[in-house]
């Protein structure tokens, strides 16, 4: 039955649900913020918040000055053209992130998924913040702290793409690229400068969880997922999407 009492005949989709034939299916969630529309966010990710708002919380609070007059339209050419040979080498932290471990997180539910997989995540890296190359000069153990909050707010976001893309792993390298060439681009110098070295990660992670809070509690997005089993025992069809989940 449709929204307007009407009777449709369900129509069994490629994955084993059912839709109503009446309109596309959606992919995850109870409203559109927590499906399709998720999508927007991959292709114009340097374009809104919660990273562009967070560049200019930094500026507003003192924490670094911005350099609007230099983020030409060739900066913003080259955060694509260099996150495409980029994103062979997230596919393959993604494959284990998010084509191993989050399929089999998910029957948890996906808050508790996500903050799980973000700690795995944050103390992955903790050879490479012990080197010095992620917040170098400053206090390593307040780093840890900073990175992996940071990495918990952002597997919500990953979380999000990876179900609505039917457990894309590429959709999830891509976005993980471009978040990284964001993050090295327009939060160091010389765009950048005069910043304190946590300032952007956290003000934009903890914009980040707003939009968590935001998702779960206003919009009602399900905390558990439809059917996690798909993910973690893909069904596939033979066609190029096999390649890319």
């Amino acid at each position: 039955m449709n929204h307007n009492g009407h009777h449709t005949d369900p129509q069994r989709d490629q994955n084993g649900g059912t839709s109503s034939g009446t309109r596309p299916r959606q992919l995850e969630g109870d409203h559109p913020i927590c499906g399709a529309g998720l999508y927007l966010g991959l292709g114009v990710e340097w374009l809104l918040p919660p990273p562009y708002l967070g560049v200019l919380i930094v500026q507003l609070l003192g924490l670094g000055e911005f350099r609007w007059s230099e983020a030409t339209w060739f900066v913003y050419l080259m955060l694509l053209v260099i996150a495409l040979p980029v994103t062979l080498f997230t596919f393959g932290e993604e494959y284990g992130w998010r084509g191993y471990l989050l399929p089999r997180l998910l029957p948890l539910g996906e808050i508790r998924a996500s903050v799980l997989l973000g700690v795995i995540w944050g103390v992955w890296h903790l050879p490479l913040i012990l080197a010095g190359l992620n917040y170098p000069g400053v206090n390593v153990f307040l780093a840890i702290i900073v990175f992996t909050f940071v990495t918990v707010a952002l597997s919500f976001t990953y979380t999000w793409f990876y179900v609505a893309s039917s457990g894309s792993v590429l959709v999830a390298a891509v976005f993980h690229a471009s978040t990284n060439q964001f993050s090295d681009t327009f939060w160091v110098p010389p765009l950048l400068s005069a910043a304190n070295p946590f300032a952007p990660s956290v003000v934009s992670a903890v914009l980040i969880m707003v939009l968590v809070v935001v998702v779960y509690r206003v919009f009602k997005r399900s905390v558990q997922v439809k059917d996690p089993e798909r993910f973690s025992h893909p069904k596939l069809d033979g066609t190029w999407r096999d390649w890319v989940r």
